[in-house]
């Protein structure tokens, strides 16, 4: 039986709304080498952080058994190096592991090896295309998914399949079709119902969000005061939850509450999300984050009080290392201004599951909420940051991503630790070797160092992976003032400009090498 995302499915189960935080220093234009290199950039600097809710049966495995069976089919590839079955089962494992990059490999050789095979296998190559998730891969699912039904019209598994295909694809009306047609057949069908339940939640946060950002827009040009926001979020959730189709939710608990008492108990994720949504589009439009907290707060109180009753009855039906109550409460506690509380369920998720990634995004998207937009105190989320990551080095394992935003923030701090930054930036290169960002930021490391021929050849290689990053052409910029080649300088800073007209040191370094 297949195991569907939470409500996030129309967006992938990643929220859509990430906080990013600079970490980034630049404040001179001078040509003295000190104040130049101050103006070096170390990639991006911006961390994404965010809650992922994942209930899929491979995430809920122990470490030990999910590698153990990672192993276990790395040894049958070894006998079989063509089976894409095995492909796909290996990589769900390494999705659920945090390794994106070889799972993303594993779904593309399920899809290769399995594309020529017999009908009987045709429900896992649409898998592996789904697992994909790109937009061609979905619509070949689609195809797929569709040939297959008109064969043979009684495969159950090709309906749910198709339905979340179609999901993904932001056609939420086909899928509630199929969805239909197969509880018709087939009326004791609980996932069918609960499948239903959950597009439905997805067509209505979708088209309510479409709405709600061009209500607000609107009601920001025409500066239409506070009372229309206020009513606009009224509005936003009585319309969302009322599309959301009840009778397929009560359907699918009667048939299966065993499977389905918990997941649904935790519907009071769907609320969460709105509000998280909500309050940073009312951030970014009104620019008073405190503001906005209170006043989605205010205005949704019963909703709130709702989602937690909601909340706290899954928390008392988890099932043994499941994870998503901790941070559908977390994101709840978090909306409701209690960073208290909020902070307690990561760090108990942490507690749990040290070796998983998720637990401490979670942790710092809370920490970077209060610290960084509410205290406007980005100097003391970066301590923190750094303490979360150390603490999931020592409980865990870090990633590529990791080791590039420690490198990225030894490197940028008024006391830069180069050497601390150099280790870190090679650690991340090592793991992703096409890891844009961390070539970069090694890059930048090597010039603070003196490294220059060194310093270009990581920059040069961070631009043949992302050419449009302005920030590479300002460090080769840098690179070759501090080699006397001034005719490259200038041609590279200009570039800079051209990709980023608003970078502010490149400008003031252009201005001073062409007075010249």
């Amino acid at each position: 039986m297949r195991k569907y995302i939470l409500l996030f499915s129309l967006l992938g189960v990643v929220l859509p709304v990430m906080v990013k935080l600079p970490l980034i220093y630049g404040k001179t234009s001078l040509l003295n080498r000190e104040e130049l290199l101050e103006t070096v950039e170390f990639g991006s600097g911006q961390y994404q952080i965010n809650f992922l809710f994942d209930p899929s049966e491979e995430s809920q495995l122990l470490p030990a058994a999910r590698q153990k069976q990672i192993q276990t089919i790395q040894n049958k590839l070894i006998d079989s190096p063509q089976n894409g079955t095995l492909y796909l089962k290996l990589g769900k494992l390494l999705k659920a592991e945090g390794k994106e990059d070889e799972a993303q490999k594993s779904f593309i050789y399920a899809v290769e090896y399995l594309k020529d095979k017999t009908e009987k296998e045709a429900l896992n190559l649409a898998e592996s295309l789904i697992e994909i998730g790109t937009e061609n891969a979905i619509k070949e699912a689609i195809r797929l998914l569709a040939s297959l039904l008109l064969k043979e019209p009684g495969l159950t598994d090709a309906y749910l399949r198709l339905a979340e295909a179609y999901s993904r694809n932001k056609e939420f009306d086909k899928a509630i079709i199929v969805l239909n047609q197969l509880t018709k057949q087939e009326p004791s069908n609980a996932e069918a119902f609960f499948q239903k339940a959950f597009v439905t939640i997805n067509r209505a946060f979708f088209l309510g969000l479409m709405n709600f950002f061009s209500d607000i827009i609107r009601v920001v040009k025409n500066e239409t005061g506070e009372e229309e926001v206020s009513k606009i979020i009224e509005n936003l959730f009585l319309e969302t939850f009322s599309k959301i189709d009840i009778d397929a939710t009560r359907r699918a608990v009667a048939l299966r509450p065993d499977k389905y008492k918990y997941q649904l108990s935790l519907g009071g994720t769907e609320t969460m999300f709105l509000h998280y949504i909500v309050i940073l589009m009312l951030k970014e439009t009104e620019g008073d984050f405190t503001k906005a907290l209170k006043l989605v707060s205010e205005k949704s109180k019963n909703i709130l009080d709702e989602a937690e009753n909601s909340l706290k009855a899954a928390y008392k039906l988890r099932p043994s290392g499941e994870l998503n109550i901790y941070y559908a409460l977390a994101m709840h506690y978090m909306v409701r201004d209690d960073f208290t509380s909020a902070q307690q369920y990561c760090r108990e998720a942490i507690k749990l599951r040290p070796d998983l990634d998720q637990p401490y995004y979670s942790l710092l998207t809370v920490l970077s909420w209060k610290q960084a937009l509410i205290d406007d105190n980005i100097e003391q989320f970066k301590t923190t940051l750094l303490n979360v990551l150390l603490d999931k080095g020592k409980r865990g394992s870090l990633n590529a991503d990791d080791y590039r935003v420690l490198g990225c923030t030894y490197g940028s701090q008024p006391r830069h630790q180069f050497d601390t930054a150099y280790s870190y930036f090679s650690k991340s290169i090592s793991l992703d070797q096409e890891n844009a960002d961390a070539h970069l930021g090694l890059g930048a490391t090597l010039l603070w160092q003196g490294k220059l021929e060194e310093a270009i050849k990581e920059i040069n290689r961070a631009g043949e992976l992302q050419p449009n990053y302005w920030e590479i052409y300002h460090n080769l910029g840098i690179a070759y003032i501090l080699t006397e080649k001034q005719e490259k300088a200038i041609a590279m800073l200009g570039h800079a400009l051209e990709l980023n007209p608003q970078a502010e040191d490149t400008q003031k370094l252009l201005n001073k090498l062409t007075k010249e």
